[in-house]
């Protein structure tokens, strides 16, 4: 329903007062998400309607359009509805959709921190490349910042404007990378294969690794590496293209046909670590092969590369994500 900018919050009680009794307002954090065409506009309407299923938010949709001079903002507001367990309720959660226009990204702040919901936490999915110019009014409200950077064009800037923002604003802003959150299923299988104390003592015999990635996913590839060399001390490595040699090993990245991650090969002086994505099945085989012929194998679960599954998976795991922020010091000269 298309609303006057400066009517928001009341038509916004209108429509609840029109539901009551029957409808169930519920909300736990503000969810803004910033895009910048009409298509993005259009997926994320769709996306926050299957989003507040299982997170119940206030959510802000802003969407640029860079056409006219001239700035234009346009206000609409609506509800996404969904029975209750019990089915006699509906439990909605509402939307509040700005369409800019023309020369307005400044407007972009004021226009979020106007339209938030109490003192709940603030949730920031920005789905475009972040502004060089860093928007200090609208971080330091942040709670958590979410970004896929697998989707950056430039990412070594993008990172580096990342790392300023985090920096600038301390613990507050938390960055929620869905990129990491890819690798989460990977990062666990390698975490149980070498919690086994006979593979554990082999970390450090590690002479060889190598990572398939499919087309346009080199950063996932190299968070992944990152997170090795931040979680095993690897330090000093020289960067030839896609191999880094460390004093007693090399790590090569492989581009191939695939998922975000198809495979990972990790040798040793005695044995052979294979990680393998299955084509079209959910989990990941690990299988251990020695020198002398013994062979383990492993089933695992994999993860999903689905955008809401991702952010799901990203949202209901706290703390501060001081992992992902060594991996990505680590990986910086890889992208």
């Amino acid at each position: 329903m298309p609303v006057e900018l400066n009517q928001i919050s009341r038509e916004l009680k209108k429509l609840w007062a029109a539901g009551e009794g029957v409808n169930t307002r519920a909300s736990l954090v503000n969810f803004v998400v910033y895009c910048e065409s009409q298509d993005s506009m259009e997926r994320s309407t769709s996306f926050i309607a299957d989003f507040v299923k299982s997170h119940a938010c206030h959510a802000i949709l802003i969407a640029l359009h860079e056409s006219g001079e001239e700035p234009k903002v346009e206000a609409f507001i609506s509800a996404h509805c969904n029975m209750s367990r019990a089915g006699a309720k509906q439990v909605c959660c509402e939307q509040v959709t700005l369409s800019l226009s023309g020369n307005s990204r400044e407007l972009v702040p004021n226009l979020i921190l106007s339209n938030l919901d109490s003192d709940l936490p603030l949730y920031v999915w920005w789905q475009s490349e972040f502004p060089a110019a860093i928007e200090t009014q609208l971080w330091s409200w942040v709670d958590r910042i979410i970004f896929d950077s697998a989707t950056w064009k430039n990412t070594k800037a993008q990172f580096r404007i990342l790392r300023r923002m985090v920096e600038e604003e301390g613990e507050r802003l938390i960055p929620c990378d869905l990129n990491w959150a890819r690798l989460l299923s990977w990062r666990w299988a390698f975490a149980r294969v070498f919690d086994h104390p006979e593979n554990l003592a082999r970390l450090s015999d590690i002479q060889r690794v190598t990572i398939s990635h499919g087309p346009g996913f080199r950063s996932t590839a190299a968070l992944l590496t990152g997170w090795f060399m931040a979680q095993l001390g690897w330090h000093d490595g020289n960067i030839e293209g896609d191999q880094i040699s460390f004093d007693h090993l090399r790590v090569e990245l492989k581009e191939e046909e695939g998922a975000a991650i198809n495979n990972c090969i990790i040798q040793t002086g005695d044995s052979v670590f294979s990680f393998t994505r299955e084509s079209k099945k959910d989990f990941l085989k690990a299988s251990f092969k020695s020198n002398e012929g013994k062979c383990v194998d492993y089933v695992m679960p994999c993860g999903h590369n689905r955008t809401l599954d991702l952010l799901n998976e990203e949202l209901m795991r706290g703390g501060k994500h001081k992992v992902y922020l060594k991996a990505l010091a680590s990986a910086e000269p890889l992208l």
